[in-house]
This record gives structure tokens, sequence and C-alpha cells, in this order.
């Protein structure tokens, strides 16, 4: 009861919401169970408050009542069967924790986000910028293109070919037009310049980002997330220079 308390107090952070939910998916006890099938009803219907869906699917998996496991396969079924990451979509776009999303941007040994992205001009240049992208992107934008990068390439980042009208082809990064309207392709440090007279045809430039959604667990994305979305400045970070 003091659990459901928690839950229902208006008062209660999101932080200690996600806290309590997590304790009750450790609870072999009818009473837990039925609390955490409540609320896998509630995001199910789309009711749920913001930012606890992820907490309530993993304390749901945790849980060995029969009534949360028909709750969960409930929610799962009516997730889109077109979308291989729409239940990434639904779980992990609010309620991260910002400085741990901090730790993983910096720190995660696999993702190493610095080996292609700058942040506040600290960092490879593979990738966009970051400083600033919570301030132009929101956080379904930021969870799309960390779980499917190839949805969305950032314009002058992505890899593809540009043939020539002789039959030369030139693969490597796509960069933005020069002020001329000239295409332009990097290939390591060396930058193409070509006339558009030139092109006899040029693919759709994909992205050399992995999907995160194979790197990256569900709380560390919903982390990123929040730690993107919380960056809106573009100025020099001395603490990671």
């Amino acid at each position: 009861k003091l659990l459901a308390d928690t839950l229902k107090d208006k008062q209660t952070t999101l932080a200690e919401k996600q806290l309590t939910i997590k304790t009750l998916g450790t609870i072999n006890k009818p009473e837990a169970g039925k609390l955490i099938a409540a609320e896998l009803k509630k995001l199910t219907a789309k009711k749920l408050e913001a930012g606890l869906a992820l907490d309530v699917v993993m304390a749901a998996e945790s849980s060995k009542s029969p009534q949360v496991k028909k709750a969960l396969a409930d929610f799962r079924s009516k997730l889109p069967k077109d979308d291989p990451f729409a239940e990434w979509n639904v779980l992990c776009e609010t309620g991260g924790d910002v400085a741990k999303g901090k730790a993983a941007f910096y720190g995660h040994g696999i993702a190493q986000c610095q080996r292609c992205h700058t942040m506040h001009g600290v960092g490879a240049d593979v990738g966009p910028e970051l400083g600033a992208i919570g301030k132009f992107k929101d956080a379904k934008y930021l969870l799309r293109s960390l779980v499917n990068p190839g949805a969305e390439v950032a314009e002058g980042f992505g890899l593809g070919t540009i043939t020539l009208k002789d039959g030369t082809a030139i693969t490597g990064t796509i960069l933005t037009k020069d002020d001329k309207g000239n295409a332009r392709v990097k290939i390591e440090q060396k930058i193409t310049v070509i006339a558009p007279d030139q092109i006899a045809s040029q693919t759709t430039p994909v992205s050399a980002m992995p999907p995160m959604a194979g790197i990256l667990n569900k709380q560390e994305m919903r982390d990123m997330v929040a730690y993107l979305l919380s960056c809106k400045e573009d100025k020099t970070d001395d603490e990671h220079k």
C-alpha cells in the first residue's frame, strides 16, 4: 500500500516514482504484480505518466506474476509491426538521467561518441557538432537518430557516391554544396569539388553511424537522449578539452 500511495502522490518526484516501480519488480507478491499490471495497462492506453514507460516495462520483465506477463504481452502486441524500433521509441524518449547520459557520451567504451562527434568543439568531425543540438531538435528526433541513424541523415555528413559523366565514381562524405552550387566530397582529409554539369548521378547519402540500439541498452539510450536534449549552448567545454 505504501508503494501504491507513492505512485499516486502528486508530490512524489519522477525519480522517486521510477525507483518505486523498480522496487515493485523485485517483490514476488500478488499485490506488487497487480500494481505493475495496472501501470502497464496505462502505458498501453497511452495514459501513463511521461518518463515511467521504461521503468514499468523493466519491472514487468523482472516480475514472475502471470497477470503482469499477460499485460506486458498485450502492450507489445499493440506496437507497430512494421517498425523494429517501436518499443525503443515508446520507452526511451523521456525520463532519462542527464548526468548518466553525459557519462555515457564521454565514457561508454563501445559507443565512443567523440570518435565521430564534437561536443562544444571537442572531438572529431565525422558527425555533426552536438553542443547545441537540444536547442534545435526535440527528444523524438534525437531518439530516432540514435536508434536508427539511417532514418534521417544530417546534411553534410552522409556517405555517398557521385558518378561523373566520364564514368568516374567518387565515394566519400557528401558535404554541403559550396556558394557556387558545386558538389563537394570529402575523402579522408581531401575535399573534391565537382561542378554540377560534370555529374551523371548521385546516390542518396547514408549514415556512417551504427544503430545505437545494438550498442546501448534501453536505460543508457534514455539517458543519452536526456543529455543531448540538455545540450543547448554552443560553448567550449573546458571540462573535457
